[in-house]
């Protein structure tokens, strides 16, 4: 993919560590959606996506029955899929088009940017969730701060994120460590001070286990001879052959073999916070 007119006027990108434990890179370049469109399309990721993630299940025991769920960067939907009594509206710029469920009025997926979802004036949700998404936004405060301005008093913010450090982050070279795709890195520590800037109660802040939709991961962790910890921006010449190589293994084996979840360690956290009652 040619991304060259992303990175226009850019001569330099450089990796930071803040306080609390986030990296960031600077200056902070996001994919848009022409980009996103490409990468799934290109890639075929519709698959690789709708395999099993433990993130929408484990999320899914929080949320109430009866509960309405907005779900940003909502991807195929599949956390809607796993919600049996709740009513979900998924938003998304990186697909064709807006489709529902026939056999579920309450489930529907839209193409929209959630600044224009704001701009509809919604009754507040019970339950405004982000898997995977806040990693990719140039702004995450902001992106947050809408985020609730759409959650009713007393609802819940659920918040899905790649774990730093972890078997991604030690895969040298990998190009969705670096904008325009990842531009963010988050930490357990971080994420609690997101949540605390916020005036939000923690409920849950965990590790998720390893899932079957991370087989590739795993395998181009385990073939890696190179690994980087967190100078995982390290494009040497031994970096770049160790991602090579690391990433062919894993396209044929995740295809053959299961990866060993036993041997795996988590590569992704789960926040989930609740927006203070209105006083």
């Amino acid at each position: 993919m040619d991304i060259s007119d992303l990175f226009r006027g850019v001569d330099e990108v450089r990796l930071y560590e803040g306080h609390h434990g986030l990296l960031f890179f600077d200056p902070l370049i996001p994919g848009d959606a022409a980009f996103y469109q490409v990468l799934y399309k290109s890639l075929r990721l519709q698959s690789a996506l709708a395999r099993l993630r433990y993130e929408f299940s484990d999320a899914s025991l929080h949320v109430a029955p009866g509960s309405r769920v907005l779900d940003v960067g909502c991807g195929f939907g599949q956390f809607g899929r796993t919600l049996t009594n709740a009513s979900y509206v998924g938003i998304d710029l990186s697909f064709d088009q807006s489709h529902s469920d026939p056999m579920r009025p309450d489930f529907s997926i839209r193409r929209q940017s959630l600044e224009d979802h704001i701009a509809e004036g919604p009754v507040p949700y019970d339950v405004v969730s982000a898997f995977q998404v806040l990693e990719h936004v140039a702004d995450p405060l902001r992106f947050i701060g809408n985020m609730l301005s759409l959650l009713r008093p007393g609802g819940l913010l659920i918040v899905a994120v790649p774990k730093t450090p972890s078997a991604v982050t030690e895969i040298p070279a990998f190009p969705i460590n670096m904008p325009p795709h990842h531009l963010t890195f988050w930490s357990v520590e971080a994420l609690r001070r997101l949540a605390s800037g916020f005036d939000l109660t923690v409920e849950h802040l965990d590790d998720v286990r390893p899932s079957p939709a991370e087989d590739i991961v795993h395998w181009a962790h385990r073939l890696s001879w190179v690994r980087t910890g967190l100078d995982f921006a390290r494009l040497d010449r031994y970096a770049i052959l160790s991602m090579l190589s690391a990433a062919l293994g894993a396209k044929v084996l995740s295809r053959i073999i299961p990866f060993r979840f036993a041997r795996a360690t988590p590569v992704n956290l789960l926040l989930v916070a609740r927006k203070a009652d209105a006083v």
